[in-house]
């Protein structure tokens, strides 16, 4: 609010000289600034300032013309976002506009195509709205197959998913499986250590903790948690998840004596 005050009384000095639109090139390098600004802050954790970042992506990407890919991203990218924050009517929302882009730009068996519908299957999983979260995730895991191959790190991506939503339904033993794929996917493709080989040893961790396979279980999250601090910045949120997660395991072993 303050700032929009302090741009209204410098216009009142200025006399308010007209500004001409942007140029369609200024656009894209506009959009450009503003997506990859978004993303770096997301992957930070920085929720509030990526969010900022990608709504200008949004709507720089709008204007240019022909719309384009550029578009679709930026409202996946938006609605990822959201999903995280869990604001989940918001990511939909979101996630359904990218979709119908696609459609548009570049038809429904692209790899932009599985990411959105990948998305909105973790949005459906996380309202366990699972019949139709299970449709979405299996489709976004063919077309990934199909298009990247079945060892490339978005079909990991996709398996993993799928088996949280197997997890969350107790369905444990097609669950681990998937783990395990998207464990050997994401240490081939990134490498032994980062944030995805990460997460996938913290689901696995979380499986053993739920099936009182205790000493796994821990063995599993004290890496999750040890990598996430060792490959994210201090304060990122999946830190603070591998510590509950390793509190939760500790508890429910002081309730089993």
């Amino acid at each position: 609010m303050r700032r929009a005050l302090a741009v209204a009384l410098l216009c009142v000095v200025a006399g308010c000289a007209p500004v001409p639109p942007p140029t369609q090139p200024q656009l894209a390098e506009r959009w450009n600034r503003a997506w990859q600004a978004g993303v770096a802050a997301y992957q930070d954790g920085q929720y509030a300032e990526s969010e900022r970042y990608l709504i200008t992506a949004v709507t720089d990407a709008d204007r240019l013309e022909p719309r384009d890919w550029r578009l679709a991203v930026s409202l996946n990218d938006l609605g990822t976002l959201y999903l995280d924050a869990r604001r989940y009517d918001e990511a939909r929302d979101r996630l359904e506009a990218a979709r119908q882009v696609w459609k548009e730009v570049g038809g429904p068996d692209t790899a932009g195509t599985a990411t959105t519908l990948n998305n909105l299957g973790e949005v459906y999983r996380r309202q366990r709205r699972y019949v139709e979260a299970e449709l979405l995730l299996r489709q976004a895991l063919a077309i990934r197959e199909r298009v990247l191959g079945p060892t490339h790190f978005e079909v990991g991506v996709s398996v993993n998913n799928l088996g949280l939503l197997y997890d969350n339904q107790r369905r444990w033993v097609e669950a681990e499986p998937l783990y395990e794929r998207a464990l050997e996917i994401f240490e081939a493709a990134l490498g032994p250590e980062n944030r995805w080989v990460a997460l996938a040893l913290s689901n696995l961790g979380v499986l053993y903790t739920m099936q009182h396979r205790d000493a796994r279980a821990e063995a599993l999250l004290r890496r999750a948690l040890a990598m996430r601090e060792k490959v994210l910045p201090p304060g990122h949120p999946d830190i603070a998840v591998s510590r509950h997660n390793l509190q939760y395991l500790e508890r429910q072993r002081q309730n089993s004596n």
